[in-house]
């Protein structure tokens, strides 16, 4: 029987799901190429990788982890409030492609890497909570 939580790492979305450093990158890329339309693909391609992630734990995970541990219900909120400003983020990100220089664009998109990261990593301290407290 252990008695702390285990060091392994764990993931909340399937792999594949969310690639951060291939669609980072992807997105990067297509910023500093300079192109709108290519900016604006690159752009879209992480929002669609986002909102992928975001849904599959909105609608399957946070619900079944909030009704099986209740007191990781508020935790789960906050993490879903936090999709919601990633995904107003990501807008805004896209509505200055062509009107924002180059440099604040990928200013404004590499705070947004800082956020999903950090986000990530709330997550996934989550799941060690929970497996510590199922493994007790």
């Amino acid at each position: 029987m252990r008695t702390e939580p285990s060091s392994r790492p764990r993931e909340v979305a399937p792999r594949g799901a969310v690639d951060p450093d291939v669609v980072f990158r992807e997105a990067r890329r297509a910023l500093r190429r300079g192109s709108p339309a290519e900016a604006r693909e690159g752009i879209d391609g992480l929002a669609r990788a986002f909102e992928a992630h975001f849904a599959l734990e909105e609608r399957v995970y946070f619900p079944a982890l909030s009704m099986l541990r209740p007191k990781l219900a508020d935790a789960l909120r906050e993490l879903g409030e936090e999709h919601e400003s990633m995904r107003l983020g990501l807008g805004a990100l896209a509505r200055g492609i062509g009107s924002r220089d180059r440099a604040e664009l990928l200013e404004a998109l590499e705070d947004l890497v800082a956020i999903f990261l950090r986000h990530e990593a709330r997550e996934e301290e989550l799941l060690v909570v929970l497996e510590y407290d199922t493994e007790r």
